[in-house]
């Protein structure tokens, strides 16, 4: 009996180390939240959180202030127009919303580790997602892409651009996006290794 005992306890051991390994390929999605502060007027806006919910879902909650959403590509949204083109955020991707006062957006999603997700950034303007959780510096999140990048605003208007030696701006923002404009294609992968 205790020879079974001891090879049921060595299968169980087995098995358990096995589906450890097996799910750190799958792992079970984190459901997470974000709340995003918006000053009135013009934001750029972003989130560390995939969800598959419409524009309309996302921004519920602040719904009767939302005057415009855009992304770099033209689409825009407008709160009761049906010709707007664009109904989702795609994760990864940064947009403009113009809210009519300031608010807090609330968005509920599932927690995406950014290492694992490269970003395609264009030659030419685009808004590019920060999709850490936690503030980081700017030229050591985007070092890798620096060669390739010809500035990159934030929505205050502040600019780092290397060429020139304009650096008003070091920390990159959960829930910001900024304007980013490439000299050429690149990848970017966020870096989730701790300082």
């Amino acid at each position: 009996m205790k020879k079974l005992k001891h090879a049921f306890a060595a299968m169980f051991l087995l098995v358990l180390t096995m589906g450890c390994q097996q799910n750190s390929a799958n792992e079970i999605p984190l459901k997470g939240e974000q709340l995003i502060i918006l000053e009135a007027g013009w934001n750029m806006l972003s989130s560390y959180l995939k969800t598959a919910d419409s524009i309309q879902l996302i921004i519920e909650n602040i719904l009767p202030k939302v005057q415009r959403i855009e992304d770099s590509d033209g689409k825009q949204y407008q709160p009761g127009q049906p010709k707007s083109t664009l109904s989702h955020m795609q994760f990864g991707k940064g947009y403009k919303i113009k809210v009519s006062e300031a608010c807090t957006l609330y968005i509920k999603g599932i927690q995406i580790d950014p290492a694992t997700y490269p970003i395609l950034l264009p030659k030419g303007t685009s808004f590019l997602a920060y999709l850490k959780q936690e503030p980081s510096l700017l030229k050591i999140e985007l070092a890798a892409i620096i060669p390739n990048m010809h500035a990159i605003v934030d929505e205050h208007g502040l600019a780092y651009w290397p060429e020139h030696g304009i650096d008003q701006f070091d920390v990159l923002q959960p829930g910001k996006a900024y304007v980013l404009h490439m000299n050429q294609e690149s990848i970017l992968v966020y870096n989730t290794d701790e300082e």
